[in-house]
């Protein structure tokens, strides 16, 4: 029994080769489907929207029994190439994610 063998009965008995079946057919799709439609919609999203504003509290003044807090507004910009770039991903993905190579 050669090589092949060995294998071909390790991968029938379960010890061989469970995470490549696991990742063929539509389950794979179905990932991959998904990836590329949160890339779309996160790309999309950064287009729409050039930056996120958030509110931290900051404490300005801590001695003894006095301690006060000022609320600062923090903004985020979004890159415009890192959405372009997660659009053209999703995009991608979406039209040669689910191919299969023949091997």
């Amino acid at each position: 029994m050669g090589t092949y063998g060995a294998l071909a009965r390790y991968r029938s008995q379960g010890w061989l080769g469970a995470d490549a079946e696991r990742t063929k057919g539509p389950e794979a799709m179905r990932g991959t489907f998904l990836l590329a439609v949160l890339l779309i919609g996160g790309g999309i999203a950064g287009l729409a929207v050039p930056y996120f504003t958030y509110t931290q509290k900051e404490t300005v003044v801590d001695v003894a029994p006095i301690k006060i807090d000022a609320d600062k507004e923090k903004h985020v910009n979004i890159p415009q190439i890192a959405a372009v770039g997660a659009l053209v991903a999703g995009v991608a993905l979406l039209m040669f994610g689910n191919r299969s190579t023949n091997v």
